[in-house]
């Protein structure tokens, strides 16, 4: 693990990143997963905008960084009260030679926001208990989710309609596959997509695995077993490396702080306090619900995994017991990518914050173990498209959740883009409208950072 402090200089360091920063860290500690990681890293950033937003709407003239450092403060002390002494750090260094009346001032103005995106998210169905079991490994229909070697859960089934932040959140139990069970967990909701299934029945149908009698099927399988076998001759050193640079296990950020960490390189010096959290929030919200409509997606095809469908065979292909993949499994439905589905929602947002995709970066991967040199990348596309091969090179996807998580992903990254604004008036009952469209709403890529600079060097 590469701890914060060991970072090189950024484009940017402001308070919104020093907590972004923070966050970072408890999820590295803990171990926090990429689904739930999304979630925090999503509330902390809204909190921020919403509070500087209403600071700058109100013309408050309030201290930008102690507005900052209470709505942030709020929300991670609430979650994470176990490590409100680093929180409670933080907001001194950030309050260190205000007068009283302005850290009241600010608390004042902060602080409701905070609570009412608490409460917001209080019942949004990720707490449910989701009572749900995949059929048997050994003698299940062909084709259909099991659980793999030396599993014996599924990771956060209840995600899988969870109330979206920006994406338009009315779900049903997504198929007949999934039975009655889906029932019990299919109401949590997305930020700012809207309801999962709604947003899958309109936008993303054409999006389906692979028939398992077709050819491009049986091309598929031969690819990941043959690239993604813990013991492959076939695979490239470069490739195998590629597995783990995006595998973003327990101890990092996760695949939502490595797109943090690309956001934070490309933000010029001088990018303002409520710019860092609108581009922050946006990013987070595209994360989070990404998350969503890809379990969504997984739960409505419950697609078994390379290692079942390896190790058990089917009419055209000899089981292979002893297959094994690169990665470990996680522990949820193969298709599609939720990986690649995060990483081009968020490769989507930057897309649309700097208004191109041809961005040129370079970062690396907090994977420590394996001394990984950092990578440099053409485009915000370009990136998402490795990480979908990354999950191939593992051996833990089928080469078509790559590409198909990759358009899923864009879709919601710009569903996101079009719908942030009125999905954070929705929560807040604000119209703030008027402030957005005075406050550029984009930044240019910092130049230092768009010609290479390297981050996790």
């Amino acid at each position: 693990m590469l701890m914060a402090s060991a970072l090189p200089a950024r484009a940017a360091n402001n308070a919104v990143i020093q907590w972004q920063d923070a966050v970072e860290q408890v999820v590295r500690n803990y171990n926090i997963s990429n689904q739930i990681s999304a979630k925090f890293y999503a509330l902390t950033n809204i909190a921020q905008y919403q509070a500087l937003l209403a600071n700058k709407a109100q013309d408050n003239k309030i201290n930008d960084t102690a507005v900052t450092a209470f709505a942030a403060h709020y929300i991670l002390s609430y979650y994470w009260p176990y490590k409100q002494n680093v929180f409670d750090g933080i907001i001194a260094k950030q309050l260190a030679g205000l007068p009283a009346s302005e850290k009241l001032a600010a608390r004042t103005l902060a602080q409701p926001y905070a609570i009412k995106l608490i409460v917001s998210r209080v019942n949004d169905s990720t707490q449910q208990w989701a009572d749900f079991k995949p059929a048997s490994a050994e003698n299940g229909p062909t084709g259909a989710y099991a659980f793999t070697p030396n599993q014996t859960f599924v990771l956060y089934p209840q995600l899988a309609n969870a109330t979206t932040l920006a994406t338009p959140n009315a779900n049903s139990p997504p198929s007949q596959q999934a039975g009655a069970a889906f029932a019990q967990y299919s109401n949590a909701d997305t930020l700012t997509v809207g309801p999962a299934q709604t947003f899958f029945s309109s936008k993303l149908t054409q999006y389906k695995p692979l028939d398992l009698s077709s050819a491009e099927y049986a091309n598929d399988f031969n690819t990941t077993a043959t690239l993604g076998s813990k013991n492959s001759t076939a695979r490239k050193e470069y490739d195998t490396e590629t597995a783990w640079f995006w595998a973003d296990l327990d101890g990092t950020s996760t695949v939502n702080g490595h797109y943090y960490t690309i956001a934070k390189s490309l933000l010029p010096n001088d990018t303002s306090l409520l710019d860092t959290a609108e581009l922050f929030a946006r990013l987070g919200s595209a994360q989070f619900d990404s998350n969503i409509v890809g379990w969504y997606i997984k739960f409505y095809y419950l697609f078994w995994r390379p290692v079942t469908a390896i190790r058990r065979g089917d009419a055209k292909h000899p089981a292979d017991p002893t297959w094994t993949p690169l990665l470990n499994t996680p522990a949820h439905p193969e298709y599609p990518s939720t990986h690649t589905v995060t990483a081009a929602a968020s490769g989507q947002v930057l897309a649309r914050w700097f208004k191109s995709d041809n961005v040129t970066f370079t970062v690396g991967s907090e994977y420590a173990p394996k001394k990984l040199a950092p990578r440099t990348y053409s485009s915000f596309s370009e990136a998402a498209q490795e990480v979908g091969w990354s999950r191939i090179y593992g051996g833990i996807h089928f080469p078509k959740s790559g590409p198909d998580g990759a358009g899923v992903g864009t879709k919601v990254g710009d569903t996101v883009s079009d719908n942030f604004p009125a999905a954070i008036d929705s929560i807040f009952g604000t119209t703030y409208a008027a402030t957005r469209a005075a406050n550029s709403g984009s930044t240019s890529p910092s130049p230092k950072a768009a010609t290479g600079r390297r981050l996790f060097a």
